[in-house]
């Protein structure tokens, strides 16, 4: 896989102190020719499976060659390993605390950090993390900065079950409008003929946009099932969370 200079940054660091441009600063004293592409930088702080969903949406919409770098650490200076791993088209560059969970594919290596000692145990992303990334964007080779491992943690997430007359699955994220996102895909459930049960309330209705006043639930951009009221918070309303039951029941009725 060739390098294409770009990197991705996924933090919780925010953007009112100066971690993010320090790694920056750091990753242009390598290479000043790399491309620097901010996902987000307001995960909220030490949360891991926020910023393993978000990068699962947004990873796959990159270039060939793309690194990925996440830093949402909060096992920073601990036994945790910093970790590269490599797909058939991306590096990603983290720590070894489930953040990968979702993006790992059936064709994956991955490999313990060897290049180099930190200045500080508190601060991976700067000492760590950010001069690996720059060196595989820039195309030094993974062999040079790392070393094989055998496994790393994987399992973040729970997976939707299928039931009697439907399907259970959980809340994995509310986005910034307050929609609330499932882990139930389109493909499993391979049906809008179905009703949505969360917390005792159930949603009948099957939307193709966010139109209209009742709550709907809808296909997300991420083909992911959605809760929604249009114009309003539907995690606030209904005070629903991440990691509450989803059902959907699938039952004869008319299309909405």
């Amino acid at each position: 896989m060739q390098p294409n200079s770009i990197i991705t940054l996924i933090t919780d660091f925010g953007n009112t102190d100066d971690y993010v441009g320090v790694m920056k600063g750091v990753m242009l004293s390598i290479n000043p020719d790399l491309r620097f592409i901010d996902i987000t930088h307001s995960i909220p702080p030490q949360n891991i499976k926020k910023a393993a969903f978000i990068l699962y949406k947004a990873y796959k919409y990159f270039p060939e060659g793309t690194v990925h770098l996440v830093v949402v650490d909060p096992g920073v200076g601990s036994k945790r390993n910093p970790i590269i791993v490599e797909t058939e088209k991306y590096f990603f560059v983290a720590p070894d605390n489930g953040v990968l969970s979702l993006v790992l594919t059936d064709k994956f290596t991955a490999y313990k950090i060897t290049n180099g000692k930190p200045e500080s145990t508190t601060f991976h992303g700067r000492d760590v993390f950010a001069p690996v990334a720059a060196k595989l964007a820039s195309g030094i080779q993974v062999s040079s900065l790392s070393k094989p491992v055998s496994s790393i943690v994987r399992y973040l997430f729970s997976s939707p079950k299928k039931i009697v007359d439907g399907i259970l699955g959980e809340v994995v994220d509310v986005d910034h409008f307050g929609n609330v996102i499932t882990n139930i895909s389109r493909s499993l459930a391979n049906s809008d003929k179905f009703v949505v049960e969360i917390k005792r309330r159930t949603i009948d209705r099957i939307s193709k946009t966010y139109e209209g006043k009742k709550p709907i639930a809808i296909w997300g951009s991420s083909d992911l099932l959605e809760l929604s009221v249009p114009n309003g918070s539907f995690a606030e309303i209904f005070k629903v969370h991440r990691g509450d039951k989803v059902t959907i029941k699938f039952q004869l009725k008319e299309d909405c």
